[in-house]
């Protein structure tokens, strides 16, 4: 766990309220990560003391110069971190967490993954664990939710590796793509109609 000043490399808008970061980070922060964890964050210096608190945002995936987080604009901490500039720097306090069991995911297991809008960046940073560690895409069921299909966020790369063997769900409440209903109601159809496989459900 580090306390850390942390540079702005890289900010990319992907909805009008939703965008990416990518952060620097020290040199050991990536041994220390368990995907599930999160940062604590503000815009570092004495001129930015409004908000004053940090903000906890999840991981969502480490990059060789440092790792990137996905944030959705909710309130005035989060709107000045959406208009930041390239090289501002940051304090951030992590890897926070307990984070995912990965210790018990054996490649035999099949597993669940689920989330629901901005919930989605802590599993990508566990699907891509699971990609690194060769766990058999045949094996993950990935289920997302939304409000509504613009929502969906990184879906081209999971159509991806749905072609390669991932099973892929999607609901959106209003059901432009996919089933229309809560993705909890996918979940509890998928567990019901293939007991059997009595997956791990991580969320």
């Amino acid at each position: 766990m580090f306390l850390f000043p942390s540079t702005v490399l890289q900010l990319t808008e992907l909805t009008p309220d939703t965008f990416r970061i990518r952060l620097s980070s020290p040199e050991n922060f990536a041994r220390q990560f368990i995907p599930g964890q999160f940062v604590m964050a503000s815009v570092a210096g004495p001129s930015h003391l409004d908000p004053l608190l940090k903000r906890p945002f999840s991981i969502c995936r480490l990059r060789p110069d440092g790792f990137e987080l996905l944030i959705k604009v909710v309130g005035r901490g989060t709107e000045i971190l959406q208009h930041m500039a390239i090289g501002t720097l940051l304090s951030l306090h992590g890897p926070l967490g307990n984070g995912y069991p990965v210790n018990v995911i054996g490649k035999d297991r099949k597993i669940m993954l689920v989330a629901g809008g901005i919930g989605i960046a802590s599993i990508i940073s566990l699907l891509d664990y699971c990609l690194e560690a060769a766990y058999p895409l045949k094996n993950i069921n990935l289920i997302l939710g939304a409000r509504t299909s613009s929502e969906l966020l990184y879906i081209d790369e999971f159509r991806q590796l749905a072609e390669k063997g991932l099973t892929l769900s999607i609901a959106t409440d209003d059901g432009s793509m996919g089933h229309r209903g809560l993705v909890t109601d996918l979940v509890s159809q998928q567990l019901q109609n293939n007991a059997e496989d009595n997956p791990i459900i991580l969320s």
